[in-house]
């Protein structure tokens, strides 16, 4: 399964999610859209209204009726069968795929892996099993998925304090 959203609060009286969306690809949220809440026990749900709302999204969905209902998913993930994952234009990465990766510098030392892609305002950044945080930016970075490698193209204490 893969992560598209993140409940992050209860909007007005009926039952409104409000999303932090980790797709960019806003179409992928027409309704309706068939999802999975990673609450505890997982749950189905269908999306029946989406719209922007700032930085976030509004969605209604035909499960969830009320304010209580949707606060008690605060903090769950949304989420879609890998199958239903959009293919991404070249030089865009889902996030999932690069944790494991291993991350080597440009002269071929080992740094570590990836241990996962923290969202940033500017870019995202990789966190990597080292704790250092290397900007996703391509001056800074090679990602080849085939040979599952990151490249960090900058010395790692440069890229260490622009990141911070």
């Amino acid at each position: 399964m893969i992560t598209i959203a993140r409940v992050v609060g209860a909007h007005g009286l009926k039952g409104e999610l409000t999303l932090a969306l980790e797709s960019d690809m806003v179409a992928r949220f027409t309704p309706p859209l068939a999802v999975t809440v990673g609450s505890e026990p997982p749950m189905a749900l269908t999306i029946t209204a989406f719209r922007l709302y700032g930085r976030f999204a509004l969605v209604s969905t035909a499960q969830i009726h009320d304010r209580t209902e949707a606060e008690a998913l605060i903090g769950c993930r949304l989420m879609v069968p890998d199958s239903d994952r959009w293919p991404l234009p070249a030089g865009r990465y889902y996030a999932d795929d690069l944790v494991g990766l291993a991350v080597v510098a440009a002269d071929g030392r080992t740094l570590g892996q990836v241990r996962r892609v923290l969202p940033g305002v500017a870019n995202d950044l990789l966190e990597l099993s080292s704790g250092q945080l290397v900007p996703m930016v391509r001056a800074w970075v090679e990602i080849d998925l085939a040979t599952r490698l990151v490249t960090v193209l900058q010395a790692l204490e440069s890229v260490t304090d622009h990141a911070h």
